[in-house]
C-alpha cells in the first residue's frame, strides 16, 4: 500500500457561504438531490473476526501509540475466556448426561421393582403396563437419544433430537 492512496482531507469551511439554505433554494431540485446526498453520505465498514484489518489497527496506532498492543492483547483475552467457557460448558455437559444415565437406571430399577411387586400380587395387566411403559420410555429417551417435547399450540408431541457433542 502506497502512501499515495491516502486521502486528506480538503478544507471546505472557508468557501461556504454562511447561508447554505440560500444557496440550495437557488437550485433546482435534481440540484438539491444529489448535493444533499453527497453532503449526508456516509462510509460503513464491517470486518469479522476479532482484530480489524492491519490498515484500521495502523491507523489506531498512529493516533495513539501503543493501540495496536492493546487491541490485540484484547483479542487473546477474549479468546482465551472463550476457550475457558466453552471446556467448562463441555464438562458440566457430560456431568448433565451421567446425571442423566444414573437417575434413569434408578428410575428403571424403582418402576420395574413395582411391576415385579404388582405381578407377584395378581395385578398382571398393570404390572404389564408399569413394565411396558417403563420399557418404551427408556427406548425413546436411551436409545433412540430423543426427548419428548410438547409443541406451543400443538397437540401433538414433538421430539426434539438432542446432540451428544453440544
Amino acid at each position: 500500500m502506497g502512501k499515495d492512496k491516502q486521502k486528506t482531507p480538503a478544507i471546505v469551511s472557508e468557501n461556504l457561504p454562511e447561508d447554505v439554505n440560500k444557496v440550495l433554494e437557488e437550485l433546482t431540485e435534481d440540484q438539491r438531490r444529489v448535493l444533499m446526498g453527497t453532503m449526508f453520505a456516509m462510509e460503513q465498514r464491517m470486518y469479522s473476526g476479532p482484530l480489524p484489518p492491519a490498515d484500521e489497527i495502523a491507523a489506531y496506532e498512529q493516533t495513539c501509540k501503543g493501540a495496536a498492543n492493546r487491541i490485540i492483547s484484547m483479542a487473546e483475552q477474549s479468546l482465551s475466556n472463550r476457550i475457558t467457557n466453552e471446556q467448562f460448558i463441555i464438562r458440566e455437559d457430560a456431568k448433565q448426561v451421567s446425571r442423566g444415565q444414573i437417575l434413569g437406571f434408578l428410575l428403571a430399577i424403582f418402576f420395574g421393582g413395582i411391576a415385579f411387586a404388582l405381578g407377584l400380587q395378581g395385578h398382571d395387566v398393570l404390572a404389564g403396563i408399569i413394565a411396558g411403559s417403563d420399557i418404551v420410555a427408556l427406548a425413546v429417551i436411551f436409545v433412540l437419544n430423543k426427548v419428548p417435547v410438547s409443541g406451543k399450540g400443538n397437540d401433538n408431541a414433538e421430539m426434539r433430537i438432542q446432540d451428544e457433542t453440544e
